[in-house]
């Protein structure tokens, strides 16, 4: 029986770039091709402290094949990331992993199997009831909301959901299964790196026709993927030139 701590936060001015990255595991999947790190890396609101060895890890990039994924390198890659709410946090990625890929009713989840090890100091000063060490287990993406399933390394029943909300006032549709036998929630403050009247967003199209704001430029690399359209600007600016100049878009 599961013990679930649900951790809430808003990630609502990075609605576009997570959406976005939805959109290029479904066409990977689509088409089954390969699926970039450096693609991927660049839609998610991190900095990294080793970046190239993350994006450069196993060619670069995830096997796609039928409705599974795998990257496969020489050696280990420990990940040393940064998010505002989540402060360092550390992910081991195994020299091989992958997992399966579902895309079933608008939400794509994602299940890494085996798990990948977390060690976030930040949970466990919550005084939740949860250790620093931590079992990544999967990442489900809708339109909405971004929901990662944590479980801990110390108790296999003490459940952890990382909610980032998409959408300012979402509605919420709770499915609880029947495993679960408390269930706490703590919102957090804003995740969002940026403010919206900071003048240092940017607009990006993927390649393909795809359009988003962006707090701060894609790093030198990633015009490989995204062309940058306008910017810098306030995010109501970068809005309101994807309205107008962009006929897809996610915002």
């Amino acid at each position: 029986m599961a013990d679930v701590f649900q951790w809430v936060m808003s990630a609502a001015n990075h609605k576009g770039m997570v959406n976005a990255l939805a959109h290029d595991i479904r066409q990977a999947m689509a088409d089954q091709t390969d699926l970039p790190i450096k693609a991927v890396f660049d839609l998610l609101p991190l900095e990294a402290a080793n970046a190239d060895e993350i994006i450069g890890k196993g060619g670069g990039k995830f096997k796609i094949s039928g409705n599974q994924f795998e990257n496969v390198s020489d050696d280990e890659v420990v990940a040393e990331l940064y998010d505002p709410v989540l402060k360092e946090h550390v992910v081991s990625l195994p020299a091989t992993f992958g997992g399966t890929l579902d895309d079933t009713d608008g939400m794509l989840t994602i299940t890494f199997q085996p798990a990948l090890s977390l060690e976030i100091a930040e949970l466990a000063d919550l005084g939740v009831q949860r250790s620093a060490f931590q079992w990544i287990v999967s990442i489900a993406l809708t339109d909405e909301v971004s929901l990662t399933t944590l479980h801990d390394q110390t108790s296999e029943n003490f459940h952890t959901w990382i909610e980032a909300e998409l959408v300012d006032d979402r509605t919420r549709e709770m499915k609880i299964s029947a495993d679960v036998t408390d269930i706490a929630t703590f919102k957090s403050r804003d995740a969002c790196a940026g403010d919206p009247s900071d003048p240092n967003w940017y607009v990006y199209q993927k390649r393909g026709g795809l359009c988003f704001p962006r707090h701060g430029r894609i790093a030198v690399g990633g015009s490989l993927h995204y062309t940058l359209l306008a910017g810098p600007a306030t995010k109501d600016v970068c809005d309101q030139y994807i309205s107008i100049n962009c006929e897809n878009d996610f915002c």
